[in-house]
């Protein structure tokens, strides 16, 4: 986005970026570090989440300087990448909105892994990167009963919240309020 001076104040925001995040103990206090089911990717954005259905903020320091590198550890479009990050996205999907809208997000990430297998064999050079779409979704059946027991316990949030909070996201309530 074109910077034309409304990143020129501190202001709440949405969520915050891993890279470049200062948490106060209250937070990690009661809610624990980044969650370990992420290796990497999304595991900064279901903690801001988790802060914001709760009733905290989160804020933009608009002095505040960071020279942060995407991917450099992983390599955008690697295999290691496609997988953490899908992989992170279903599960960030899963712990943090309406269930309607992880089982419709899972259904099309099947969907669509099932056409990257098609079209894996028949451009075998292309396998890959996309077997890690299929190794999300075995994961995702293997570890089903880990992942629901996590949620129950990490996760539980107060009755209407996570239905109230899609309600905002769908309506344009995403960076800047």
């Amino acid at each position: 986005e074109r910077d034309e001076g409304q990143f020129a104040r501190e202001r709440a925001v949405y969520a915050t970026c891993g890279a470049a995040v200062l948490y106060r103990r209250e937070l990690l206090t009661r809610f624990g570090n980044l969650d370990d089911s992420f290796f990497m990717y999304y595991e900064d954005m279901a903690l801001a989440e988790q802060a914001v259905i709760n009733g905290f903020s989160n804020y933009y320091c608009p002095t505040a300087t960071v020279l942060h590198l995407h991917a450099l550890s992983s390599g955008e479009g690697s295999p290691f990448f496609t997988f953490h990050s899908e992989k992170g996205r279903l599960l960030h999907l899963y712990y943090n909105y309406p269930s309607r809208v992880f089982a419709q997000q899972l259904a099309i990430f099947i969907f669509k892994s099932f056409l990257k297998l098609a079209r894996g064999i028949i451009r075998p050079h292309r396998w890959t990167v996309d077997s890690q779409h299929l190794k999300i979704v075995g994961d995702f059946i293997i570890h089903a009963a880990k992942h629901f027991r996590h949620k129950r316990e990490r996760y539980h949030y107060p009755e209407g919240k996570v239905e109230a909070n899609y309600q905002q996201i769908i309506q344009g309530k995403w960076y800047f309020n």
